[in-house]
């Protein structure tokens, strides 16, 4: 990705097949999506996925190989927010809110996507981050099918899938100076037969680590 440092001009990002990277310079698409300041990127086929972290919106881009370029499919742009009031039909009234796309990882047919969270404050107080999934249509296109939250404060970091479970860190809130997050935490969802994301939180560390941290005081109580 390419960007102004402040995030809100969109500039060309640059993608390498490494399956035609064999001739130096070849297999290199260049181009912006509507996506200004990307967190995350991911693909599928001919299309690829940014997640946003200023406008909170997923950018979507074609590659051309007929003209070596990103096309911005801008038909295509999802709003995170404005999908997440219409489709999950989540309130955002009682307070001003600040989404943020933080990453991806498409899945089969499916695009998981994480979003970071701030009322009325774009810097601290941190609410539970969305964790969305996306039916990805032939054209492209997403459509919203489940969503759930997981925790504080999921600045830039992966999203992990193992059996039926996604997996996310969290730094637990505004991220102190010298100081541990009481709410740090490492979060799962379970996906259950159906698709949908089920049983959903911070996993709790067993007690034989906690014992055997406790000499040390390494691990802290928060933990419970």
């Amino acid at each position: 990705r390419q960007t102004t440092g402040l995030g809100t001009v969109a500039m060309d990002g640059i993608i390498i097949d490494l399956s035609k990277f064999s001739t130096l310079g070849s297999g290199q698409y260049k181009g912006a999506t509507d996506s200004v300041n990307s967190h995350g990127v991911a693909g599928k086929g001919k299309f690829v996925y940014c997640a946003d972290y200023t406008g909170c919106r997923i950018g979507v881009g074609e590659l051309s190989e007929e003209e070596n370029r990103i096309v911005n499919r801008q038909d295509l742009t999802l709003d995170i927010q404005e999908d997440l009031k219409k489709n999950a039909g989540i309130d955002f009234s009682d307070g001003t809110y600040y989404l943020h796309g933080e990453n991806l990882l498409v899945d089969g047919d499916y695009l998981y996507v994480l979003t970071n969270v701030n009322k009325n404050s774009q810097w601290d107080n941190y609410q539970p981050s969305y964790l969305i999934k996306y039916y990805i249509n032939p054209n492209g296109k997403l459509e919203y099918f489940t969503h759930t939250t997981m925790g504080l404060n999921t600045d830039t970091v992966r999203i992990d899938k193992f059996n039926n479970h996604i997996f996310t860190t969290a730094i637990g809130g505004y991220q102190n100076y010298g100081n541990p997050n009481e709410k740090t935490s490492l979060d799962f969802a379970e996906i259950d037969k159906y698709g949908l994301f089920g049983t959903s939180g911070p996993i709790k560390i067993p007690q034989n680590v906690k014992d055997a941290h406790a000499a040390t005081g390494t691990l802290d109580e928060q933990a419970d």
